[in-house]
């Protein structure tokens, strides 16, 4: 898969149980996208710019050791 960021080749790591997408990309590392953002394709729709800016607003609200998750509330 592409990540949904970058679109540097990488890989789905979504449990099972999540409803979202869990992606490992070796250039924005671990993360996950709500259900809600990534379904409809809200994070897609930005400029590249723009999903660079929800992950980092992500990883400025994970809390130690999780892993960050764009929301609606990142984009």
């Amino acid at each position: 898969m592409k990540c949904p960021v970058c679109e540097t080749e990488s890989e789905d790591i979504t449990e099972h149980s999540f409803d979202g997408k869990s992606v490992r990309c070796p250039s924005c590392g671990d993360y996950d996208i709500a259900g809600s953002v990534y379904v409809p394709g809200n994070l897609t729709k930005l400029e590249a710019e723009g999903r660079l800016r929800a992950l980092q607003r992500a990883r400025q609200f994970a809390k130690g050791g999780e892993r960050p998750m764009i929301k609606s509330s990142t984009l």
